[in-house]
């Protein structure tokens, strides 16, 4: 007997839980050069995604799920180190806007490199089509995700 679609959703949803939750769990504590907990690196992942423009607060909260109390405790955190910056938006003085500093920059990139070597271990049972079809496949949610909050 086949499985219906809502049967087959629940599945790819449970085993892309599965696979988040063993890397959180088993492979990031592990990536050499962190010097991050997972919390700092959402941010730096949030910021590098939003790139020389940087990101609100609220975007920030937005993003992570977090109050915005816990978002500034760790974006002072990250810019006490130095690897952020705060400044108020041009347009709307209530707004912050937090950006990478060339040294949060680099570490991030330095975090990236290792990731991805990890990251190439974990994948190594995929062939280059199932990672680029993987690839395809999560952009194609993601930009259905996108498209539906619209």
């Amino acid at each position: 007997m086949s499985k219906s679609r809502r049967e087959l959703i629940g599945e790819a949803y449970q085993a892309r839980l599965r696979t988040d939750m063993a890397f959180r769990s088993k492979k990031l504590p592990s990536i050499k050069g962190i010097e991050f907990g997972i919390p700092q690196l959402e941010i730096l992942f949030c910021l590098d995604h939003y790139g020389q423009s940087g990101a609100s607060i609220k975007q920030l909260c937005t993003i992570t799920h977090k109050t915005s109390s816990a978002i500034t405790q760790l974006v002072e955190g990250l810019e006490r180190t130095g690897h952020l910056s705060r400044e108020h938006s041009n347009q709307d003085q209530r707004v912050v806007i937090v950006k990478l500093t060339a040294l949060g920059r680099t570490h991030f990139e330095k975090f990236f490199e290792n990731l991805i070597t990890s990251i190439e271990e974990i994948v190594s049972p995929l062939s280059d089509q199932e990672l680029i079809d993987l690839t395809q496949i999560d952009n194609k949610v993601a930009d259905n995700i996108l498209e539906l909050d619209n």
